[in-house]
């Protein structure tokens, strides 16, 4: 039998905001020690989405991919924008040579097709390729459902986790390293990882081996496959000598997969975490957006002023705080507004 219960899953939304947490880690590597565990948030992310994205019923699997398509555009502009405005004022303060081509046919396909968009200071321009490769991968899902092929999908899925090794980790041993946009795209992380999600809710084999697997056999297994993974990334730095070429270690898959059954078979949370649940449910997205932006802001601060506090704050913790801070501005703002709308709409 399945497992999946109602789509309000507290264990999966404190995933969410753990996986955010770590996403602001590789932004923000102030803690080195933790970057492999760090590769595992990307993944979580996808598969998570993936979850909530299934239902037996394929015109409610469409339903669901249309409303998430419109949330992630309209998610994408609004944080484009306020980028924008961030970066014109950082080249006008501070770096004139920072340039943002927007007449430049290159910089729009870059930014529709892999989300590389917005070059800010020292922190690039890769910053958005996960929206991207979100909405490329519902897109495709909506088209193979809508023919009736959705089962086929899911045999790209070791196709396109095999092709994110060989362009990425691994990718030394084939004549690499490779451009990000090889590893970081629909293909290799968000259309496999996705489908994965989904199979820990359908009858499948993974979910299968789910319902049937004891919780402590689980947890040993991804605890092995976690160890392997970390052995697996400071092989590669600290013996092989390699830098960093991939998000993905071959291990670091059967270890997101198996923190993803941990959480849906452990589904009640504990009242204390009742906040960071709130926190994955309502601001991991936005905490994914802001961070960046709030690191660069310090950074553009500091240079102006090279005041030693703000220098201070700007390491991990000082970054997800400042994130969490903003996130829930955004939430409750947006929440008022749409609460202002609603009773503005019953009142006419």
């Amino acid at each position: 039998m399945p497992i999946y219960k109602s789509q309000s899953i507290n264990s999966l939304y404190l995933l969410k905001f753990f996986a955010a947490s770590l996403i602001v880690l590789i932004h923000v590597p102030t803690i080195k020690y933790l970057l492999p565990i760090s590769r595992l948030a990307v993944p979580c992310f996808f598969m998570i989405s993936g979850y909530f994205l299934y239902d037996q019923d394929h015109l409610t699997i469409t339903k669901k991919i249309k409303k998430a398509i419109k949330k992630i555009l309209i998610l994408s502009i609004k944080i484009h924008i306020i980028y924008l405005i961030v970066v014109g004022l950082f080249n006008y303060f501070y770096d004139g040579n920072t340039r943002i081509r927007l007449y430049d046919w290159d910089f729009w396909a870059k930014l529709l097709l892999y989300g590389e968009s917005i070059p800010f200071y020292k922190f690039g321009n890769k910053v958005f390729w996960y929206l991207t490769a979100y909405i490329e991968t519902l897109i495709i899902i909506y088209y193979f459902n809508y023919k009736g092929w959705l089962k086929y999908l899911f045999f790209l899925i070791p196709v396109g986790l095999l092709a994110n090794l060989v362009w990425g980790r691994y990718s030394f041993l084939f004549g690499g390293p490779y451009s990000y946009l090889l590893r970081c795209n629909f293909f290799t992380m968000g259309t496999p990882f996705v489908l994965l999600g989904m199979m820990l809710k359908s009858p499948s084999s993974l979910n299968s081996f789910m319902s049937k697997t004891d919780n402590k056999t689980i947890l040993l297994l991804t605890i092995a496959a976690l160890f392997i993974s970390v052995i697996e990334y400071y092989y590669q730095a600290n013996i092989l000598h390699l830098r960093q070429i991939g998000d993905l270690n071959l291990f670091t898959i059967p270890a997101a997969i198996g923190i993803m059954m941990i959480a849906l078979k452990n589904q009640d949370v504990h009242p204390k975490a009742a906040v960071l649940v709130y926190l994955g449910k309502y601001s991991s997205t936005k905490i994914y957006l802001y961070h960046l932006l709030i690191y660069f802001s310090l950074n553009f601060l500091y240079l102006l002023t090279h005041h030693r506090f703000l220098k201070v704050i700007n390491g991990y913790f000082g970054v997800l705080f400042l994130s969490i801070i903003i996130s829930l501005l955004f939430h409750f703002t947006e929440a008022k507004l749409l609460k202002a709308n609603t009773s503005s709409d019953i009142s006419k």
